[in-house]
């Protein structure tokens, strides 16, 4: 934790404000990251993911009090929800044994364990993981319908100006949940449907938006786009996680890039830090090969096989 010092302070509210500017603070980055497809990261931009290389590599990771405020804020709305549905009989989520540790995968609570017959007491809920390829990621939650089907949900803080207006839902969060449920449809599991759960930061209320009020339809009848979709971010990462050969990278970076002429593929450049190096070619290809000389010990960082 770093705080600059000044010489005066004429009050306690300028010291406050003082301390919260200038705080920052070094925290643990997982590496991992980088070495699979995180569904948080999607859309993917292989252009963000090489920049941001370095960093990601070096297992730290610099925050300032806004970060790691919202970040705290997120955490603890997912972990009082969360914690609040435990008791839920339709909520699909891993179950672990207290007793024995077995795991029971993507099911309503178990009645009693399979590993040692333990009651639903003994019975702790998890995330569930998604893995399929390089592709990783943890589902919120799930809720087995009247019908029998799956509606895969994600929890997600905002504020409260957007929760009362119509900038929901975020392209970003769609583009993850709709994997998500793509993903466990093909692992044979019915799911017809996701829903985005969005709850202010100062308060309890929620919106819902579903996947049939996003598309205008439903979520079974974009499912072909969306797996269209999940090949593309997955040659992507690949291709850039596999990279050897400099000679490789405009190619790579090219195919999702911000320029000039060629608008926000994604509608989330704005976000990026990246955007201005992006949109001028010169400076990227600067800045790229900077990176591949910086991390050529350490690449493939995904390595693919022929």
């Amino acid at each position: 934790m770093e705080i600059r010092a000044i010489t005066k302070i004429r009050t306690a509210e300028q010291g406050v404000e003082h301390a919260l500017e200038s705080f920052k603070r070094v925290s643990r980055n997982d590496p991992g990251r980088a070495t699979n497809l995180r569904v948080s990261s999607l859309p993917f931009c292989a252009t963000k993911w090489w920049l941001s290389l370095p960093t990601v590599l070096t297992g730290v990771r610099e925050e300032t009090f806004q970060s790691a405020y919202f970040t705290g804020i997120g955490t603890h709305v997912h972990t009082q929800v969360q914690g609040a549905l435990d008791s839920s009989p339709f909520v699909i989520r891993d179950w672990q044994c207290a007793r024995c540790k077995h795991r029971h995968e993507f099911v309503t609570r178990p009645k009693s364990c399979a590993g040692c017959g333990g009651t639903q007491t003994f019975m702790h809920s998890l995330e569930h993981e998604i893995r399929k390829g390089c592709i990783v990621g943890h589902i919120d939650d799930a809720f087995l319908l009247a019908d029998g089907t799956i509606d895969i949900l994600d929890y997600k803080t905002t504020s409260d100006a957007k929760a009362a207006g119509t900038k929901l839902p975020n392209l970003e969060n769609v583009r993850q949940i709709e994997v998500y449920a793509a993903i466990k449809k093909q692992q044979g599991h019915p799911v017809s449907s996701w829903t985005l759960c969005y709850i202010p930061r100062n308060s309890g209320a929620r919106k819902y938006v579903t996947a049939k009020k996003f598309y205008g339809h439903s979520f079974l009848e974009e499912y072909p786009a969306i797996l269209k979709r999940i090949r593309s971010y997955v040659k992507d990462y690949k291709d850039i996680a596999g990279l050897t050969d400099q000679d490789d990278l405009p190619e790579i970076l090219a195919r999702r890039r911000l320029t000039a002429t060629r608008k926000d593929v994604e509608s989330l450049c704005s976000y990026c830090p990246y955007t201005s190096l992006c949109t001028n070619e010169k400076s990227l290809e600067k800045q790229s090969s900077r990176v591949f000389k910086l991390m050529s010990s350490r690449l493939p960082v995904y390595p693919v096989k022929s």
